[in-house]
């Protein structure tokens, strides 16, 4: 897993290929200001019924609360799944 600082994600927005998604708590993700527009919303304990269904052909950005909270997790079944650019 990779760790991205704002200004690549903010580059890496515009991309096509990019799929983004906000991986926070629906507590997490109510209090927040910082919502990403074009993320897509999978909550924590919703994503490993999901994580099959993603595109296997695109970069996949996980944005949780801090980076440690969920991602690390999340990014390793992605990586299972065959999800590389994760």
């Amino acid at each position: 897993m990779k760790t991205l600082d704002q200004e690549t994600l903010r580059r890496w927005l515009g991309m096509e290929d990019l799929y983004l998604i906000d991986v926070r708590s629906p507590r997490s993700f109510d209090r927040s200001i910082a919502k990403i527009e074009k993320a897509h919303r999978i909550e924590p304990g919703k994503f490993s019924n999901l994580a099959q269904d993603l595109p296997k052909n695109r970069k996949v950005v996980l944005d949780c609360e801090d980076g440690k909270t969920e991602c690390p997790d999340l990014a390793r079944q992605l990586d299972r799944l065959g999800l590389k650019e994760v």
